[in-house]
């Protein structure tokens, strides 16, 4: 509950400081970012604790995404063709 009014009051203020008519376009952008602030390290030791994981996940996103989405895109699309 107190979350929902936080986000509620963030994106309330968001939208009088740039004199918006709604709020409710704001409200999926502030709760992204609260998302990844909240993955944010609390100190830079455990920060040095996470690099050893973003390491190994790093040959995940630069060496096997590039070749992965390519190959889903042409299945997607085989499969899309077949429909029409």
């Amino acid at each position: 509950l107190y979350s929902s009014i936080y986000v509620f009051l963030i994106c309330d203020v968001i939208a009088k400081t740039f004199k918006l008519k709604n709020y409710q376009p704001i409200v999926s952008c502030v709760i992204i970012f609260i998302a990844i602030m909240a993955f944010e390290p609390a100190s830079i030791v455990d920060f040095l604790n996470i690099s050893g994981t973003f390491r190994q996940s790093v040959f995940f996103f630069f060496f096997i995404l590039p070749v992965l989405i390519p190959m889903l895109y042409k299945i997607t699309k085989r499969k899309r063709i077949d429909k029409s």
